[in-house]
């Protein structure tokens, strides 16, 4: 299963109540969302182009949703329906959730983007970065009090 673990070990701890993290999840869903429906990665840059076939395919008409070759993932909407989260010791795993035709998962799908150089399920390095930073201030707010 292709999974994005993002992990607040050493600062999660510090609360034993993790409520606080589900707003943050739901945040950075719509973040991660906004941004694949934009055409953007995980890094902010722009998805690979589709196969010349899968193209011609979509101008022909042939296929049964797309009718843009913009590569935005949102062919039938289906697979961006299905990312969810879940609040994890020490952090949150986003994941996608259901199942497609031809004995095809959603996870299957996103897998398959990701080898071919679409990656969307994450968020950058730096983003990371600044949401721990923002936490640890949040506990030591916490702490303090």
């Amino acid at each position: 299963m292709l999974t994005k673990k993002i992990d607040f070990k050493k600062r999660a701890k510090a609360l034993q109540n993790k409520s606080f993290l589900k707003p943050l999840g739901v945040s950075v869903l719509e973040e991660i969302l906004k941004r694949t429906r934009s055409g953007r990665d995980k890094n902010g840059k722009t998805f690979k182009s589709y196969s010349t076939s899968y193209k011609k395919q979509i101008t022909s008409g042939k296929h049964k949703y797309k009718n843009s070759t913009n590569v935005n993932l949102q062919s039938s909407g289906e697979m961006l329906r299905n990312v969810d989260f879940k609040v994890i010791d020490n952090g949150l795993r986003f994941y996608m959730k259901g199942s497609r035709g031809k004995g095809l998962s959603n996870n299957d799908v996103a897998y398959y983007n990701k080898k071919n150089g679409r990656e969307f399920l994450g968020l950058p390095t730096s983003r990371e970065k600044e949401i721990k930073k923002d936490l640890t201030k949040m506990f030591k707010k916490v702490l303090k009090t």
